[in-house]
């Protein structure tokens, strides 16, 4: 199997990887292929790439490797309040230098994977080649988006009836595919977020939510620190991610390799490279942009890099780190677990602990009907803001960043999951029939795509 296991005293990690080669490994690439890693998009994994391998434009041209970030697909990991985006980051250079590969183009797709794409960067350059970025996120998520996900996450983990669940999953189809998306599209979608993220494997939800939610930005040092040639794909239809904030990266880019620029996909969701009629395009402009890369002169055969070497390697990383933070402690972390590289500022009192005097992401004492409509309610105002500010040319507040302050004292701050708990198949609520109905709709859904 296809897997990549690190462990250490701190963390355990199994990530899962898949290729475009004969046999699904990285032994029998073409060595006079580039190597393309791409990152699979939010709340996703490496199945929702079937449009980049499927396509000759890509797939015949270079080796294609892409992986199931932790709490995704088929990886696993020790669930942690450490865990960000630096620590995927972390994740990926680990696998990278395990696999003994050459330097490789960077694809990453959407929030998670476009920050992990950029600390790799930062941290490890001589592992990339160029970036490749679709649908930039802004620094911390707009303050409708933080409250909408909210909401969102209380109707996801902790349903009172099938009902419920379903009508949370529905709505986050709206957002990433919008309303005139085909219908079976959402179908399987809803059957994908239902068989891998159902309310008993709610940690994961949790942990991918605080990953997203919890983010700290990027200073100017280290976009300053990115000098590869990068390529920004945005859509101009997503509310989540508005293009400005595409381009404000971009200018922040300031040494990268003839400068960053952006590229606009019109008419797009969310979902750009999940949607058939809009991946092809931003297969086009990913070809295009490979193409014009100076090739590396090194065979994409894999070869044994020495343990000791990793870990020194690794030990580098942890130093910068400790340079771009002005944080000593950082370099006298331990370089074998990813965990390391971890710079939440609640590194050793994480969001996976409740406090007394702060509020825990614990099921509300609202029944169905009132959940529901505080939902339509954001749903609502969002709409409300977001046709403003298209109007105007000007934004609301709820169309602004919040702020890390807003982040670290939110409700989604805490949460009461920790590795010690042990989920069931159950539901809180009135409804005993929950969890079987689900479990028996989902693989009826699930035939759609699996």
């Amino acid at each position: 199997m296809p897997y990549i296991d690190f462990v250490s005293k701190d963390d355990r990690v199994s990530l899962w990887y898949t290729t475009n080669s004969r046999m699904g490994g990285v032994g029998d690439f073409g060595p006079d292929k580039p190597i393309v890693v791409m990152l699979h998009p939010l709340f996703l994994d490496s199945t929702w790439l079937t449009n980049q391998f499927e396509d000759p434009r890509l797939t015949s041209r270079y080796n294609l490797l892409a992986f199931d970030m932790r709490c995704a697909g088929r990886s696993n990991a020790r669930p942690s309040g450490a865990h960000d985006t630096w620590v995927d980051a972390a994740d990926l250079a680990f696998a990278l230098l395990a696999l003994g590969l050459p330097p490789a183009h960077i694809l990453a797709i959407e929030n998670i994977s476009v920050n992990t794409a950029l600390r790799l960067a930062a941290l490890f350059p001589e592992l990339c080649l160029s970036l490749t970025l679709v649908n930039v996120p802004p620094p911390t998520e707009l303050e409708w988006v933080f409250d909408t996900y909210g909401e969102l996450l209380s109707l996801w983990c902790h349903p009172t009836d099938l009902d419920e669940y379903e009508h949370a999953l529905l709505e986050m189809t709206t957002y990433f595919l919008g309303k005139d998306a085909a219908s079976e599209l959402k179908d399987e979608l809803i059957a994908y977020w239902s068989t891998q993220y159902p309310p008993w494997r709610r940690s994961r939800v949790y942990e991918l939510f605080h990953c997203v939610l919890n983010r700290i930005p990027l200073s100017d040092p280290i976009l300053a620190c990115i000098t590869q040639p990068t390529l920004i794909i945005q859509s101009d239809k997503t509310e989540i991610n508005p293009i400005r904030y595409a381009n404000k990266l971009a200018a922040s880019l300031l040494n990268a390799e003839g400068k960053a620029r952006v590229h606009t996909i019109r008419g797009s969701p969310e979902y750009v490279t999940v949607v058939p009629t809009c991946a092809t395009i931003v297969n086009r402009v990913v070809a295009e942009f490979l193409s014009r890369q100076t090739r590396p002169h090194v065979s994409s055969r894999p070869q044994s890099i020495p343990a000791a070497k990793r870990r020194e390697r690794l030990q580098e990383a942890l130093m910068r780190l400790s340079e771009l933070m002005d944080d000593a402690s950082i370099a006298t972390r331990d370089p074998s677990s990813p965990l390391s590289f971890s710079f939440s500022e609640r590194y050793n009192d994480h969001w996976f602990q409740a406090e007394k005097d702060e509020d825990t992401a614990k099921p509300t004492n609202l029944n169905k009907e009132e959940k529901l409509k505080a939902l339509e309610k954001l749903v609502t105002q969002t709409e409300v803001n977001s046709a403003a500010a298209r109007k105007g040319g000007t934004y609301l507040s709820a169309q602004e960043p919040v702020s890390s302050e807003v982040a670290r004292s939110g409700r989604l701050r805490r949460s009461t999951i920790s590795k010690h708990v042990v989920e069931k198949a159950t539901i809180g609520g009135s409804n005993s029939n929950f969890a079987p109905a689900l479990i028996s709709n989902t693989l009826h859904m699930s035939k759609l795509r699996f």
